[in-house]
């Protein structure tokens, strides 16, 4: 009967034991971390001034449904508004004013180091002159295909290079642009360098050379500066400045 009680006591004591330890053997078990947010909007502003009293201001937002730094699907819509200055007929000064938009659908492959975008889609533009002008061919409404190829890397965990470039058959409109920058400090994504992007359309040519000043944090806003020297076609040469700014949901 002793024998008995005892192997019952030592069964309760082990159970007691097993459960007791329970506790203890969860809490030193690594915990799973939480998983990385995922941002899959970007949007992004900005103006760009001229000398020859040109402007033009844009606005727009990239939709990534599987998250900006992965591989995937992209959207992008955008909208902008300008005026500029030209040479006209009879050497005189002529002005317009212009709104263009883009409706774009395309691919983007991210690594660790790189994020390549390959797009395609709709460009509309509307053109209006100041004063009727024959000889200018940029005029009126036309609505063409575009396609555009950005991509920022950074080949080092201190350097950065962005490049971008895009045609649309409305008007013969092209758009390139090549940055590369340094990180002003270590650890930071604050990044100085060369600018150099040149433009145009059936009406003119421009290029610009200039420094940049990219990833400047002002509270949830990324803020990019940059200006320098330009020369257009029929105006000559000048300077631009451009201030612009994004952020990531």
């Amino acid at each position: 009967m002793r024998t008995c009680s005892r192997r019952f006591l030592l069964s309760v004591a082990l159970v007691l034991a097993a459960f007791g330890a329970a506790p203890a053997w969860s809490a030193d078990m690594p915990m799973p971390e939480p998983p990385e947010k995922s941002e899959h909007l970007f949007l992004f502003t900005g103006t760009d001034y001229t000398s020859f009293n040109s402007y033009f201001a844009w606005g727009g937002a990239t939709w990534a449904p599987w998250g900006l730094d992965k591989s995937g699907l992209r959207v992008t819509g955008f909208g902008g508004y300008g005026t500029y200055t030209y040479h006209s007929s009879g050497n005189a000064h002529g002005s317009g004013r212009f709104a263009t938009t883009d409706a774009l659908i395309g691919w983007a492959i991210a690594t660790e180091r790189t994020n390549t975008k390959f797009m395609v889609g709709a460009n509309a533009q509307d053109q209006i002159l100041s004063a009727p002008d024959p000889t200018n061919p940029v005029q009126g409404t036309k609505i063409g295909v575009k396609g555009q190829i950005d991509t920022w890397m950074n080949p080092t965990d201190s350097t950065m290079i962005f490049a971008l470039g895009s045609y649309s058959s409305a008007f013969r409109t092209w758009y390139s642009e090549l940055k590369f920058g340094v990180a002003l400090l270590h650890d930071t994504e604050v990044y100085i360098g060369p600018q150099a992007i040149a433009l145009g359309n059936e009406r003119f040519r421009q290029w610009r050379v200039g420094l940049h000043l990219t990833g400047m944090h002002l509270g949830f806003l990324n803020v990019t500066l940059a200006g320098g020297y330009m020369n257009e076609s029929d105006l000559g040469g000048g300077a631009y400045a451009i201030i612009s700014g994004d952020l990531r949901f």
